[in-house]
């Protein structure tokens, strides 16, 4: 994965900095890619980068991460509540050291081929 560096015009929220700072540092020790997505990653590039309005307030902060399995979305998930990270209900919500709701939905590598659509991918729940 490629690495993008961005100049923004107006500096990122702390909860947000700091939720994408850990998540950086977790991917980087595992050897695990992710991409920012969602509204957050919508803000950065139009608010952010080119001073666009934001056009709704959004709390949470989505990823979606790049694992060959369960194994690996099991030791992200642990990195990060490692790091003070609280666990919600959902496997794949967590609440940041600042209370920031993030979603970490595993993506890609892990899918099985859909047996019923071939050349189709498919979650394995």
């Amino acid at each position: 994965m490629t690495a993008i560096s961005l100049t923004l015009t107006s500096p990122l929220e702390p909860s947000v900095r700091d939720t994408l700072g850990d998540m950086n540092t977790v991917a980087a020790a595992l050897g695990i890619d992710y991409v920012l997505i969602g509204a957050t990653a919508r803000d950065i590039v139009l608010h952010h980068l080119f001073g666009a309005p934001r056009p709704r307030a959004t709390r949470d902060i989505d990823f979606a991460i790049y694992v060959r399995d369960w194994d690996d979305y099991r030791r992200v998930r642990h990195a990060l509540v490692g790091r003070g990270y609280t666990p919600e209900r959902e496997p794949h919500r967590l609440h940041s050291p600042r209370a920031t709701p993030s979603t970490f939905c595993p993506s890609a590598a892990w899918r099985r081929v859909n047996p019923r659509s071939p050349g189709r991918r498919t979650a394995p729940w």
